[in-house]
């Protein structure tokens, strides 16, 4: 299967109205610049410096997550309204210092998993509704944790987290109102190497640096009540660590670094039943890299070093790498990237150290 690669050919359309729980907003039309990256209702727009940012969308609305650091790493979640952010019912609410975030909208409710200091570093889930922050369930995990993911699986949240020291790799869903495990518990060991989960046609997909491969990077999927390899174990050339999966349309694609090439980055896609470059190993050195898909096109966001760690976009043309824009595009350094597709329209979130380390969102239209 061929993969087409072509960054942010995405166009900025209207942002139209939303209801969910209480909060209804209309905001308005958007009319960007031609061939320049634009700011998103201001640059640095959260309260005070920000980590562990995630974006997502419902329907046609943005909501971004983060550990707030002005207030204790409590997690605060706003959303875009009227040229602006506002905070979606109270700030702060996780009651305790907040990482590995995670956020989704399932049938007008926000979601966010995260790790819960407070709690022993132990994954919680809490959802917001009726105009308040309410827990999602009890605790999902038994002790600390060190990497977390959600995701969406018939409209029920789905966690994939790494538990203990020992990196124990488990899975659970919320169904009648508890946390159930999908498929056995500790089925898989990453060590700290990193996970992730997505959620393709109601089958669940994590991508871990598998510990029993010398953490070289693994695919698995759960189908047939078990969790399975999708293609070789290991297929990354060496250690692979941030990595990142998306499918597009039903071909799942990952990036990672990979301690072979000096931790630069690797994209590859499945087809014939085993893993293929795009492009070649190693291509760039990056931080903070995430992929995104859109109308058949995939989409490459990171950090790049060779710009004073800026935010980069590329795109794969002729066999090559190019960058799509501005190198570089924002104020300062950028970390905890977040990429999503809004009718058509690419958003990229990010902590801007160009302005004070605060949470920036910028679109693109070429």
């Amino acid at each position: 299967m061929k993969i087409k690669a072509v960054v942010f050919s995405a166009l900025l359309g209207m942002i139209t109205g939303f209801v969910f729980y209480g909060c209804t907003s209309t905001p308005e039309n958007i009319t960007p610049a031609v061939n320049s990256w634009q700011v998103l209702g201001g640059a640095g727009f959260s309260p005070g410096e920000a980590d562990h940012i995630d974006m997502t969308f419902n329907n046609s609305s943005l909501f971004v997550v983060f550990s707030d650091k002005n207030n204790s790493n409590k997690l605060t979640v706003m959303y875009y309204s009227n040229s602006m952010w506002n905070v979606l019912g109270d700030a702060n609410f996780s009651g305790s210092y907040a990482q590995l975030t995670s956020i989704k909208v399932i049938q007008d409710r926000v979601y966010v998993a995260f790790r819960d200091s407070m709690a022993g570093g132990i994954a919680q889930v809490k959802v917001y509704d009726n105009s308040e922050w309410t827990n999602v369930g009890t605790a999902i995990s038994s002790t600390f944790i060190n990497g977390l993911k959600m995701d969406v699986k018939n409209g029920l949240p789905i966690v994939a987290y790494v538990e203990g020291m020992a990196g124990e790799v488990s899975v659970k869903q919320y169904t009648n109102d508890t946390w159930n495990l999908v498929g056995s518990a500790a089925f898989a060991n990453t060590g700290s190497a990193g996970l992730v989960l997505e959620v393709n046609n109601g089958i669940p997909y994590i991508v871990i640096g598998d510990a029993a491969q010398n953490y070289k990077l693994t695919v698995m999927y759960y189908s047939n009540a078990a969790w399975n390899t999708l293609g070789n174990a290991g297929f990354s050339a060496s250690n692979a660590y941030d990595m990142n999966l998306v499918f597009n349309g039903n071909t799942p694609c990952v990036v990672y670094r990979d301690l072979k090439y000096q931790t630069k980055l690797t994209v590859k896609y499945y087809s014939n039943s085993q893993w293929n470059i795009l492009g070649t190993e190693g291509f760039t050195d990056a931080s903070y890299p995430i992929l995104a898909a859109n109308s058949g096109n995939l989409y490459l966001l990171y950090s790049d070093p060779a710009n004073g760690s800026k935010a980069v976009v590329k795109s794969y043309q002729n066999n090559t790498w190019g960058a799509v824009g501005n190198a570089g595009f924002s104020s300062g350094e950028v970390y905890y990237t977040s990429l999503v597709f809004l009718t058509n329209v690419a958003y990229a979130a990010y902590k801007d150290l160009g302005n004070g380390g605060k949470i920036s969102v910028l679109y693109y239209k070429p």
